[in-house]
């Protein structure tokens, strides 16, 4: 696994992007961040298992476990969520989060699908393939980039605002796709 070096650079350059923006405001941000994550073994492994397991699931079988994600949020007993949040990427995932001194309040890593496969706290739901910062970065390539407004983030109860892009493999294919949620206050 590669080391957190590249966080260190992350959390310098959250600081400095301005708490309105577009895409472009965001580009070294998520300059570094893909280069961090394609760069990282870790990562990689845990989106193409994540791929490869869900390669032949129907539109029905992901909004089933999206539902089931959502009822056990809640719960003790959490046989969707668990896998998930408990995966070495999440550990990694929160590490970022911890490492960025407030800066970054959640990271989700999205497989092919828009299903989670990493996530620094429990999401809202599980399936983020409806949600721009899958359908705006994902779906329409390498380079796209998704800044959202601020707003009040369901999971983490904070206003954010969503940064999200295409994760690459080391040969610069897409993978996935990451969503960084920043602290607007923050910004």
């Amino acid at each position: 696994m590669k080391s957190y070096y590249p966080i260190v650079a992350i959390c310098l350059m959250t600081s400095a992007v301005p708490a309105i923006a577009d895409g472009a405001d965001y580009a070294a941000f998520v300059e570094t961040q893909v280069a961090a994550l394609a760069g990282n073994a870790l990562v990689q492994d845990a989106l193409a298992a994540s791929s490869a397991a869900h390669s032949s699931y129907t539109m029905t079988e992901i909004l089933t476990l999206d539902a089931e994600w959502r009822d056990q949020i809640d719960n003790a007993d959490k046989p969707v969520i668990a896998p998930v949040i408990d995966a070495p990427v999440s550990a990694f995932l929160r590490q970022i989060v911890s490492d960025s001194g407030g800066s970054i309040v959640e990271v989700i890593l999205m497989d092919q699908f828009g299903l989670n496969v990493g996530t620094s706290s429990i999401t809202s739901d599980f399936w983020q393939g409806d949600e721009d910062k899958f359908r705006q970065t994902y779906a329409r390539g390498i380079g796209s980039i998704h800044a959202s407004d601020v707003s009040l983030d369901e999971s983490t109860g904070m206003y954010v605002v969503q940064v999200a892009f295409p994760v690459l493999d080391a040969d610069g294919q897409m993978v996935g796709a990451a969503s960084f949620s920043l602290d607007a206050e923050q910004l």
